[in-house]
């Protein structure tokens, strides 16, 4: 399918993202500015936005179908769109994020009874709880994937799944054979804005012995 002017600026955006989160890596507080300034100037106002919620309406229906209840952790939680997705009855809801702004939106909007939202960063995240599910919004190719896949395997209750969402650019489809090679995939699917001018790939499985 040829490419349209708005998918090729989204691509070509998310790379650099990528690009400047690795090269910041190392700096705690360059990192946390750059995040900060990207929620403030664009994230605030496109998340919550109609075209943006089909992913999350797949990654909540996985969760409600597969896992009978528990803790859900969502790493890059953001504005905690998934919190208000998930079946409030059978799940408890932990969102991480690094940026204010983001949280800040989540609390104000989304803030209640089994939801918290925690900033911070997922490679230091120390919980004292166990999940029955952990889930990776777009996050993945920001991190040392497979390091993070290990480290939240410790966190699971089995039988626990894992769920990733990848944004269909360079980086994020290099992702996926990674995550076919650790996980035992339950469901993968492939998800169009109404606009069809973004694509995601959403996996969800359990972390294979091999990989833990």
């Amino acid at each position: 399918m040829k490419r349209t002017d708005r998918q090729r600026e989204a691509i070509t955006e998310t790379s650099w993202e990528v690009r400047e989160a690795k090269r910041l890596a190392g700096d705690s507080q360059g990192l946390d500015d750059f995040w900060e300034k990207r929620w403030i100037d664009d994230y605030s106002f496109i998340l919550d936005e109609l075209p943006e919620f089909g992913r999350h309406g797949v990654i909540a229906e996985l969760i409600n179908r597969v896992v009978v209840r528990g803790k859900v952790l969502d790493v890059g939680c953001g504005t905690g769109i998934l919190a208000e997705l998930i079946d409030q009855e059978r799940f408890l809801y932990t969102g991480i994020d690094v940026s204010r702004t983001a949280l800040a939106i989540a609390n104000r909007k989304r803030g209640r009874k089994g939801v918290t939202f925690v900033r911070g960063r997922i490679e230091e995240f120390s919980p004292q709880d166990q999940f029955s599910a952990v889930v990776f919004g777009e996050v993945l190719y920001y991190l040392e994937a497979a390091k993070v896949l290990r480290q939240v395997n410790s966190w699971l209750t089995p039988p626990a799944m894992i769920v990733a969402s990848v944004f269909s650019f360079p980086e994020g489809d290099a992702l996926l054979p990674l995550l076919h090679q650790d996980l035992d995939i339950i469901c993968e699917a492939s998800v169009c804005n109404s606009l069809k001018s973004h694509k995601w790939s959403v996996c969800a499985g359990v972390l294979k012995a091999g990989a833990r």
